[in-house]
């Protein structure tokens, strides 16, 4: 009966990915690209051999205006067992910041060549980004170059840290030569990580980048899907970052407005550390406080700023790479709404957690503690 068996499993597999390849071109044809991707998405993830579901990615795609990255999802479609079509494929949407899928690919493509450096080291990448360091460790525990590669010995250093096993990423530590800038990043994250467990968003964050999240609340401990900020809320961070920034930054607070769609918030901001507004300028002075709505409005100024200039952020989305993280964050979030008269709420006290947590970390922090400038980049395990 072994036979019978696997010609019904294969009707049903069969009968299976039918379905939900006509749910998906029926999501398609009626909502466009924006509906459907994430269905597709979540459709690849449990059934990566289906070439189906990768010709509709492709067709999906160029709807979108991604035709190269449509290509390679059919060119891997046409070719289903060439490691290198889908080690493109997942290196393609690895940049796309698509890093679920792009690991679930790249898995595939390991599978056939096990012992290719390469492809591994891009595999722990897409596993680091995608939240998953126990993935990352294991990957690269058997990684043949792990002893002699300085990326390799950071990501299964970084990995460690994050999941907890701080044994294993001080290991790595001692084993990282020739590679100082990444040396110093695990070396102060590790100092950071000793301080407790880590718990929700606001603490991965001090972790990784000597940052203070101001909402650390709600069942992703800090990491919200849509969040609307409204003056009640705002009010309430501004009195948090007042605070904070006097802790933080020195007299006298220059704050910076990056542009003229900023300058209420740099107002603001600076009204609640006791700080002053300066006009733009080509070259804003060292220690410059600079708040930004959104995190990545930075991007398009981040090259006029100092090195050691203070972002503050009302928000940042989790998932989206942005060339330096922010020192203060109000909360994560991948979708904000901005409520109308923002800055007509009056002016609220600190939050009294926040204190707290922020005093019993206060050595690890600006300007006692180092903070190395650096991208923020979605590799960190946040509550999911």
């Amino acid at each position: 009966m072994g036979w019978l068996g696997n010609i019904f499993g294969s009707r049903k597999r069969r009968e299976r990915r039918a379905e939900v390849l006509a749910r998906l071109t029926d999501l398609f044809e009626g909502g466009g690209a924006p509906r459907a991707w994430e269905p597709l998405v979540e459709a690849l993830r449990a059934d990566p051999e289906d070439e189906r579901l990768f010709h509709l990615a492709a067709k999906v795609l160029r709807s979108a205006g991604e035709p190269a990255t449509a290509e390679l999802f059919d060119r891997a479609a046409d070719a289903p067992h060439d490691p290198q079509r889908l080690f493109e494929l997942g290196s393609e949407l690895l940049t796309r910041e698509q890093a679920e899928v792009a690991a679930v690919l790249l898995e595939r493509a390991l599978a056939f060549f096990p012992f290719d450096a390469v492809v591994r080291s891009e595999l722990a990448l897409a596993q680091a980004r995608a939240g998953r360091p126990e993935a990352v460790i294991a990957t690269l525990a058997l990684h043949p170059c792990l002893g002699d590669d300085p990326g390799a010995l950071f990501e299964f250093g970084w990995a460690s840290l994050l999941a907890g096993d701080l044994d294993a990423a001080e290991g790595a530590l001692g084993e990282l030569h020739g590679a100082p800038s990444l040396r110093r990043k695990l070396q102060h994250a590790l100092a950071r990580a000793r301080h407790g467990p880590m718990e929700d968003a606001r603490d991965y964050f001090f972790v990784e980048h000597a940052g203070v999240l101001l909402d650390s609340a709600g069942r992703l401990g800090g990491r919200h899907r849509a969040l609307e900020v409204d003056a009640a809320r705002l009010a309430g961070w501004l009195a948090d970052f007042g605070w904070l920034l006097e802790a933080m930054v020195q007299r006298p607070r220059h704050v910076v407005a990056v542009d003229d769609a900023a300058w209420p918030l740099a107002d603001a901001v600076a009204r609640a550390c006791g700080g002053a507004v300066l006009p733009r300028t080509k070259s804003p002075p060292s220690r410059a406080i600079v708040p930004v709505f959104e995190a990545a409005d930075v991007e398009a100024h981040d090259d006029a700023l100092p090195d050691d200039a203070l972002i503050v952020a009302l928000t940042a989305d989790p998932t989206r790479s942005v060339s330096r993280a922010p020192a203060l964050v109000g909360a994560f979030a991948r979708e904000v709404t901005l409520g109308a008269e923002l800055f007509s709420a009056p002016a609220g006290e600190p939050d009294p957690t926040l204190r707290e947590w922020f005093e019993a970390r206060r050595a690890l922090l600006p300007p006692r503690g180092p903070r190395v400038r650096a991208a923020w980049i979605p590799d960190a395990p946040l509550p999911r």
